[in-house]
């Protein structure tokens, strides 16, 4: 007979559980707008997006996240942020302003919030006529979890850390965001 110890800090098995929400939130979003796009070509979910937006998961009475501003990373010139003050409302009105309830096909009650949902935890959505991409930043590494239909990066900011360079990995749908220090 032998006796197992198994040693594990709780803090590190609800990161990875809140990690593993963030990819199945953003995986869930994706597959409800591709489920859209598939049985209704007609409807064009660009007509509810500003371009040169992020939409952020969090909750602001600002529409321009103005209560978090100061918390989260600086745009480029022409970008800005959206928060809603409903945002898991699917009517259009919550974080991300497509209106999926008025979509019979889709099986969502409300959109899905970051399990924290404030800064740097909070999750992002942006597109243009390349397509769009979702992104969350996991807790227990320094990445980001990007779930994308675009060939190329569209979200404007990275979450992972103060002096790094970015590249992806992966296939178009489920890719991570790996940052390393700069190189010189």
């Amino acid at each position: 007979t032998g006796v197992i110890i198994v040693v594990s800090k709780p803090t590190d098995i609800l990161q990875k559980s809140r990690d593993s929400k963030r990819q199945s939130d953003l995986n869930k979003i994706n597959t409800t707008i591709n489920l859209i796009n598939e049985n209704n070509p007609s409807f064009d979910f660009f007509s509810y997006l500003s371009t040169n937006t992020l939409y952020l998961s969090l909750k602001d009475s600002s529409s321009t996240c103005g209560n978090y501003l100061s918390q989260l990373p600086s745009l480029p010139s022409g970008w800005s942020y959206r928060c809603s003050a409903t945002p898991t409302d699917i009517t259009g009105q919550g974080w991300l302003p497509i209106p999926f309830s008025s979509n019979p096909l889709v099986n969502l009650s409300t959109l899905p919030i970051d399990p924290i949902n404030k800064p740097p935890y909070y999750y992002t959505f942006t597109a243009n006529n390349q397509g769009y991409e979702l992104t969350a930043k996991k807790e227990n590494k320094d990445e980001e979890i990007i779930v994308s239909n675009a060939p190329i990066r569209l979200t404007p900011i990275s979450r992972g850390g103060s002096s790094t360079w970015a590249k992806t990995y992966g296939g178009s749908n489920n890719c991570l965001l790996y940052t390393s220090p700069s190189p010189r």
